[in-house]
């Protein structure tokens, strides 16, 4: 009987504390879902410009990348993370230049006009740290060719513009300049430049 009384009363203790936990998990869930996040997903088509000393024959190509910011909506910035991409080429007497650039941009996003009462044009500026990869070929016409491959971290800054004409899409243009140091054959080169393109791409906004 006593053996009963205690595998009762353990069991009360069991459900006590696990009737506290779905409580504390509840009371979190009901948190998590007050809290609305906004953001914005868009496919950016370009060019980039580049150090014309530097990179000439293929200082200036097209460039596809993809811009993605968010917040909640406690907060006045955006988190910005994008990523762009260049793949250009050129020629010259004697040699051809093919050069490949990877830019991740990390950093903050302000967003004008961009609360629950949406407006069709919503400006930002953003700034951040940008990651960046550069690739140079270059093929001599009676040396072969030559692969060289730097890394570096700089900053980026830039502006641009939502058009949202309908409250989930997003029709924008974004201008950017980024500088970011990379050594390559045991040269300094900047693989940031201009940047500037249209963009497309959808808003969202929901709990989390």
């Amino acid at each position: 009987m006593e053996r009963l009384v205690s595998m009762a009363r353990r069991a009360g203790s069991f459900g006590k504390i696990l009737g506290a936990l779905l409580a504390a998990s509840a009371f979190l869930a009901s948190a998590a879902r007050a809290e609305l996040w906004m953001g914005n997903m868009s496919v950016l088509l370009g060019e980039k410009r580049m150090d014309k000393d530097s990179w000439e024959p293929a200082a200036n190509g097209p460039e596809v990348g993809v811009i993605l910011d968010f917040r909640p909506e406690s907060s006045r910035l955006s988190a910005a993370i994008d990523l762009l991409q260049e793949k250009t080429g050129g020629a010259e007497k004697g040699f051809d230049l093919d050069v490949k650039t990877h830019e991740l941009h990390l950093g903050a996003r302000k967003l004008w006009n961009d609360g629950e009462d949406l407006a069709v044009f919503r400006p930002y500026v953003g700034a951040g740290l940008s990651l960046a990869r550069a690739e140079a070929t270059l093929q001599r016409t009676r040396q072969g060719s030559s692969i060289e491959t730097g890394y570096g971290i700089g900053g980026w800054v830039g502006a641009g513009l939502y058009c949202t004409p309908i409250p989930w899409l997003n029709l924008g243009v974004d201008v950017r300049w980024s500088m970011v140091p990379v050594k390559l054959a045991g040269e300094r080169f900047d693989a940031g430049g201009l940047h500037y393109g249209v963009s497309a791409g959808w808003r969202w906004m929901g709990p989390i």
